[in-house]
């Protein structure tokens, strides 16, 4: 794809042109006019009802605007079937956003099939082109002054070679006219097509590196373009100044327009003329800043912190509906994991509900709807603590200060998680930072807690490692801290025998920080703990040990203490000791074997989960193998006395018999 647009892309005077990246074995595509038409008609009949007559208006501004701005433009009668072969159409309908219901959205629908052809599956699809949106939030804390843009109409910005426009059309007429169907033709490119992303990227990108007066702007591009919305940080008024003309100018070169700057300085505001500001920031006169938005992420201008926008969650009565309102909180960098977790808990209980009422759209018990109730209100009535969009405070200098990366772990039985935070000292002035959170949810198979602790401390040499991959300060040192003994020991451990469990992941986080980074913490001091368990809205609030961080690490001569694995081993290792166990009593069953033991024993050899064995033993020892009801708690409980029973009688041959006969057990 991305040969085709190199070749192809030029300058055509106001912006840059390119080529569709039709696939070579393309060479006829079907006219799908009269599909077009049937959904403009469907559209129409949609939009004559009275309640949507708003909506309608609002449809016919955009299509006016695109047709004024000469993003589309009419196509003759006399050429309507031509080029042969080289027509597509694109059917095209409106979406509202919920959150702003007077807003709609006109989609042209580049997925419609029409005889097993669609306008994407023409084309050759782009590679991934954007930067992680974590990695684009976190290098905008790197630095004290905070710069902010979108391109206006970015895709609409870049031009389509005439040949291939006929493969853009659409009809349309005024809602509720009599008018005759008109037929236009995108001259630019699309939003939604499985190549518009890449392409558009990557014509940015070549725009900015072909305007050599500012080669900072195109050393920028790949890290801090999130598609059209630039996010960055400086450490001065003076370069945030200075770059924000280079990027205006650069851009303004290759045809694309630079808008809705926003700034956590009142100063770098004043630069930038009054209409490319951001429409909330248009009067700086007024005694606060008002609140933008990075990538979803609540960016307040006047304290210079992020916070995470909460939304009324709905009534819930099904799973369905309750994994929908969970996913209402964007919440990237697990500002509020802890909270999220708490209603993470309750889905999971829904799991473990019977058979018969875990469907997604069945009813849920009254008891745990009142427990999402609780918490959903605990929600609403939340007043989320703000996290600080830079690392360090204005009286701490980047220059000379040494940063460190601390992160904790921690897992409970039905969660496990990790925080970390960014460590800043210079002399005697510390700043402690929350940097960002990842938690996971326990499987529903039993899963023991060092377990649980040990992919806890995998969770946390990956946010480590995502962290230093994206963030593009010098980080001195990395610590790792966990409450879990075991893991310290898994870890030292040097036993050939480690179970195949253990094995990978114990490789995995040595492979990515070497032994001495790894540090016990007590479970009090352990900020990771308040992610495995889920916090109370009410308990969750400024000041909070999971945004500050636990208070040893402001103490400006702390060190690590390294974990002393010899003053905790275990006795059960030490080589010159003998384990012995003493049987004060011993029960034996009059038999050690099932009647039905040679078809459990071939049912055991070919299981692969324990749950569908249980199952099937189950039925196979009813006393009526022909019930197709569904096993009992008891049945269940009892097919796996018995596969243990079996299993027992087989590995165990010498064993058994001794026990039966009242003789010495070999």
């Amino acid at each position: 794809m991305l040969n085709v647009i190199k070749r192809s892309i030029k300058f055509v005077g106001c912006g840059y042109e390119i080529e569709l990246p039709i696939r070579p074995e393309v060479s006829v595509v079907p006219n799908n006019r009269s599909q077009a038409l049937s959904r403009f008609f469907g559209v129409e009949r949609r939009l004559a009802e009275p309640a949507v007559r708003d909506v309608a208006s609002n449809y016919e501004k955009i299509v006016q605007n695109l047709i004024s701005s000469g993003t589309v433009i009419a196509v003759c009668q006399s050429d309507l079937c031509e080029p042969q072969g080289k027509i597509w159409y694109l059917p095209h309908f409106f979406v509202v956003n919920p959150n702003k219901p007077q807003k709609i959205r006109v989609v042209f629908d580049a997925k419609a099939r029409f005889c097993s052809t669609s306008y994407n599956s023409i084309m050759l699809r782009g590679p991934p082109s954007i930067p992680s949106l974590v990695g684009v939030l976190l290098r905008a804390r790197q630095f004290r002054v905070a710069l902010s843009a979108d391109i206006t109409a970015f895709y609409h910005r870049i031009s389509v070679a005439s040949q291939h426009q006929p493969l853009q059309r659409f009809v349309y007429r005024r809602f509720g006219s009599k008018e005759p169907i008109l037929t236009y033709q995108f001259t630019t490119l699309i939003f939604g097509a499985v190549f518009s992303s890449s392409a558009a990227v990557y014509t940015l990108q070549h725009a900015a590196s072909e305007c050599a007066a500012f080669p900072q702007v195109a050393a920028k591009m790949p890290d801090n373009f999130y598609s059209d919305n630039l996010i960055d940080s400086f450490e001065t008024e003076d370069e945030a100044i200075k770059f924000s003309m280079a990027v205006r100018q650069s851009l303004e070169a290759g045809g694309f327009s630079l808008t809705a700057f926003a700034s956590s300085s009142p100063r770098v505001l004043e630069s930038i003329p009054l209409h490319q500001r951001s429409a909330s920031v248009l009067d700086l006169n007024v005694d606060a800043l008002p609140v933008e938005y990075h990538l979803g992420i609540e960016l307040d201008l006047t304290t210079d912190s992020y916070s995470v926008r909460v939304k009324t969650m709905p009534q819930v009565s099904t799973r369905r509906e309750m994994l929908a309102a969970m996913s209402l909180t964007f919440d990237p960098l697990g500002i509020c994991l802890p909270v999220i977790a708490g209603a993470k808990l309750l889905f999971q209980l829904t799991n473990r509900l019977e058979r018969n009422a875990r469907g997604w759209d069945q009813p849920l018990p009254a008891d745990l709807l009142e427990k999402w109730n609780v918490w959903a209100d605990g929600l609403a009535k939340l007043s989320f603590p703000n996290v600080s969009r830079c690392f360090r405070p204005a009286d701490l200098p980047f220059l000379g200060s040494v940063s460190r990366l601390i992160v904790f772990a921690d897992a409970s039985s039905v969660a496990f998680g990790a925080v970390a935070f960014l460590r800043t000292q210079l002399n005697n002035k510390v700043h402690v930072s929350f940097v960002m959170a990842k938690g996971r949810s326990a499987s529903l198979r039993p899963t023991t807690i060092p377990r649980m602790e040990l992919q806890a401390a995998v969770l946390a040499v990956r946010l480590s490692a995502l962290i230093k991959k994206e963030l593009r300060i010098p980080i001195a040192s990395v610590e790792y801290h966990t409450d879990s003994q075991i893991v310290l020991w898994q870890l030292r451990s040097d036993d050939h025998g480690r179970p195949s469990f253990v094995r990978p992941r114990r490789e995995e986080i040595l492979a990515h920080s070497a032994l001495n980074d790894w540090h016990f913490v007590r479970s009090s001091d352990n900020p990771a703990d308040e992610c495995t368990r889920g916090v109370k809205p009410k308990d969750f609030g400024p000041g909070c040990r999971w945004i500050t961080g636990p208070s040893f690490l402001m103490d400006p001569s702390y060190v690590a203490e390294p974990f002393d694995h010899r003053a905790t081993k275990p006795a059960e290792k030490e080589d010159d000791e003998t384990l012995t166990i003493s049987i004060g009593h011993l029960d034996v069953a009059p038999y050690c074997c099932h009647p039905r033991a040679a078809a459990v024993s071939k049912l055991i050899s070919h299981a692969t989960e324990l749950s569908i064995l249980k199952r099937e033993v189950a039925q196979l020892v009813r006393h009526d193998p022909a019930t197709q009801a569904e096993p009992t708690v008891g049945e269940l409980a009892e097919a796996l006395r018995v596969c243990l029973l079996v299993s027992q009688s087989e590995v165990f041959v010498r064993e058994c018999k001794a026990l039966l006969n009242g003789t010495e057990i070999p």
